[in-house]
């Protein structure tokens, strides 16, 4: 089959623009791939972060209603530390949610063993307290419940 260098020239073109558009159809597939993992990423980890950051200061929170209860022995500092608890578990709630099959919950199944641990060391303190043994509250405060919050600090910067 003889072809004239007219035809040539256009089955050449021809090839070059069908690379052209599949080469651009490929590019733009790829970018809206990358554009939702970008968009996914950025998304869960702000949230993620904001979260962490709230669950720190709930911590800071707890410890200071901790040791302000251990000071004035007043009640509704308990009820202080129970409600920031409370919150400290409900964004840990919101963290799992948000990286339910993401990554290993590890770190956040310690974060919530070590949460309830902090909150059976405060239990002991108040009755430690109620038993006017002060000496002994302020012990387990000094040494099991900081090495605890410590722990949990450490763990939600990993977060």
């Amino acid at each position: 089959m003889n072809l004239s260098i007219s035809r040539k020239l256009l089955l050449g073109y021809l090839c070059m623009a069908l690379l052209t558009v599949l080469s651009s159809v490929y590019a733009v597939i790829s970018l809206q791939k990358l554009n939702l993992v970008a968009g996914d990423i950025a998304n869960r980890n702000f949230a993620t972060v904001e979260i962490a950051k709230s669950m720190m200061d709930t911590l800071l929170a707890q410890e200071n209603a901790e040791k302000k209860y251990l000071i004035l022995k007043d009640p509704s500092l308990e009820q202080i530390y129970w409600l920031r608890s409370s919150e400290f578990k409900t964004s840990l709630e919101k963290l799992k949610k948000l990286n339910d099959g993401h990554h290993d919950d590890k770190i956040l199944d310690n974060l919530t063993l070590l949460s309830g641990r902090y909150g059976g060391f405060f239990f002991q303190e108040i009755n430690l307290i109620k038993e006017r043994r002060f000496q002994e509250a302020m012990a387990v405060s000094d040494s099991d419940s900081r090495v605890t919050i410590e722990q949990i600090a450490l763990q939600v910067k990993e977060k």
